[in-house]
């Protein structure tokens, strides 16, 4: 492929010979069949424990069609299911946006044991809500079982943020 370097040109600057670029063009291309994608994608991220699933775990001849449909779709689950595994009891509870949204606040700020204290004005500023509003979301997620709270005290008797303990 010949290239015109323009302003070289304009600007007196000559080569000795025509400047060449490497050709691209013209790369081998390699293709996988689809047993090797396969293969390549189940080595870098294996399936989940198939003690997990019993009703995969088939004895006697050839599966067939159908069984290994049936196993994609679970594998496709479990893996659905453990990415959404964290929140899936608070959603499948019913609860209201807000406490969804107050529970994932607390969960992201828990320690090993499940406690946090962070006060009702920095949820609410944090996460763009009125004070009644988380309010109302802990007092849902207290009544759901989510979620209990104590009441803490400084030395000099006055009042700190609470303690929730996340479960």
């Amino acid at each position: 492929m010949r290239t015109r370097l323009r302003l070289f040109l304009d600007w007196g600057i000559t080569f000795g010979e025509p400047y060449r670029m490497q050709e691209h063009g013209q790369r081998k291309v390699y293709y996988a069949d689809r047993r090797e994608l396969e293969t390549a994608i189940l080595k870098e991220y294996p399936p989940p424990d198939m003690a997990l699933f019993p009703r995969l775990q088939r004895s006697g001849p050839d599966p067939g069609k159908r069984f290994v449909k049936r196993i994609k779709m679970d594998l496709r689950y479990a893996h659905e299911s453990s990415v959404m595994g964290y929140f899936s009891s608070i959603y499948a509870a019913g609860l209201p946006h807000r406490a969804v949204a107050v529970y994932m606040y607390l969960k992201d700020r828990t320690n090993k044991e499940g406690a946090c204290w962070p006060s009702i004005k920095t949820i609410a500023r944090e996460l763009k809500l009125s004070r009644a509003t988380v309010y109302r979301a802990l007092d849902d997620l207290c009544r759901a079982g989510f979620l209990t709270g104590e009441n803490r005290w400084r030395e000099n008797g006055g009042k700190t943020s609470n303690l929730y303990k996340v479960k």
